[in-house]
C-alpha cells in the first residue's frame, strides 16, 4: 500500500449512500464522487445501502493496488484510473442521515399537514392531518380523510434525500397563502423553510403518494 497521502487534504462533510465494494467500504456521494473509507473494510449490515453523513479529512492517495499489464497483454487485478490515486476519508466519523430522533413536518398550500417522525428505538411513522370544512376559509374545502402509517428504512432515507434537496427561504413571519411549509429537525439541527408554489415538486409528490398507498 502506498503511503502517498500528500496531494490534497481538507476537512469535509459528505452525504451519500454507504456501499460495500470488493476493495473497500465506500461512500457514493450525492454529487457523484466515490469516497473510500480508510478505517472501514466493510460497512456494518445496518448501514450498507443506507444514506450516511460522514465527516473527516479528504485525502487523495494511491492506496489500492494498481492494475498492471504483462508482456502477453494480460491485466492483473487492481484499479485502473488516475495515477494520483483515489479519494479517501481519513479520521472519519459517520451517522445515518435518518438517525432517530427526527421529525419532518410538511404543510401543503391548502394547509393540510403531514408529520413524519422517528423516536429512538421506535419505528419511523407518518400522520396526515387534513383541513376540514369547518377549518377552511370557504367552509367547504376538505383535505380528505386522516391517515397514518409506518415508514421503512428505504422510505426514511428517501424522505431525507428529498428534504436535503429542497430550496427555500427561512420561515420568517406570516406564511404567504399557497406556499409549502417545511420544518425538519434532527441531530444536525433544525431547518424551517417556506417554499413557493411548485418549488418542491418531488417532495410534494412523494408525500402525496405515501398517503394514497393507504
Amino acid at each position: 500500500m502506498s503511503t502517498n497521502t500528500t496531494p490534497t487534504t481538507t476537512r469535509d462533510t459528505l452525504v451519500g449512500t454507504a456501499r460495500n465494494a470488493k476493495a473497500r467500504a465506500l461512500l457514493e456521494c450525492d454529487d457523484s464522487r466515490v469516497i473510500y473509507m480508510t478505517s472501514l473494510a466493510a460497512w456494518p449490515e445496518p448501514l450498507d445501502g443506507r444514506r450516511v453523513r460522514a465527516t473527516g479529512t479528504l485525502v487523495t492517495a494511491a492506496r489500492l493496488p494498481r492494475a498492471t499489464q504483462d508482456a502477453s497483454g494480460a491485466w492483473s487485478q487492481g484499479v485502473v484510473g488516475d495515477s494520483k490515486g483515489e479519494t479517501w476519508l481519513d479520521d472519519g466519523v459517520w451517522t445515518l442521515v435518518a438517525a432517530a430522533p427526527w421529525t419532518v413536518t410538511v404543510a401543503d398550500g391548502s394547509g393540510n399537514i403531514t408529520t413524519l417522525s422517528q423516536a429512538p428505538g421506535g419505528p419511523a411513522s407518518w400522520q396526515y392531518s387534513p383541513v376540514t370544512p369547518t377549518e377552511s376559509s370557504s367552509g367547504l374545502y376538505s383535505g380528505g380523510a386522516p391517515a397514518s402509517g409506518e415508514l421503512n428504512a428505504t422510505q426514511a432515507d428517501r424522505l431525507w434525500a428529498l428534504v436535503d434537496a429542497v430550496p427555500g427561504a427561512p420561515a420568517l413571519g406570516a406564511r404567504p397563502k399557497g406556499t409549502l411549509y417545511l420544518d425538519a429537525t434532527s441531530a444536525q439541527g433544525r431547518r424551517e423553510l417556506v417554499i413557493p408554489p411548485g418549488g418542491a415538486p418531488a417532495l410534494e409528490a412523494w408525500v402525496t403518494a405515501l398517503r394514497q398507498k393507504q
